[in-house]
């Protein structure tokens, strides 16, 4: 199979598994809870950086990454310096 023509197939799964992620967290907005509209829109947004070219794709790819991880380091320090920690300690379900 033919690069170009794999394309499409890994934007449209990696766009579907993003939905999913978004839809089930219980924070996101009630704005993005419309599963189709938000798979079109993910598609978009991937295809667009998918035409500019494959660099600048995982060039974005590194920038959400690393802001990821950033985010991840900064709720471990302050979860376990806050009462959160006790909190599930307590109940875990909390």
């Amino acid at each position: 199979m033919a690069r170009e023509a794999r394309r499409p197939l890994t934007i449209t799964l990696s766009a579907a598994d993003a939905t999913a992620h978004i839809v089930e967290n219980p924070w996101a907005p009630a704005a993005l809870q419309h599963r189709v509209g938000l798979t079109l829109l993910l598609i978009a947004f991937l295809g667009a950086f998918s035409i500019r070219g494959f660099h600048e794709a995982i060039g974005l790819a590194v920038i959400l990454v690393a802001v990821y991880l950033a985010l991840n380091v900064v709720v471990i320090l302050t979860d376990s310096r806050g009462r959160r920690t006790e909190q599930c300690k307590l109940d875990p379900h909390a």
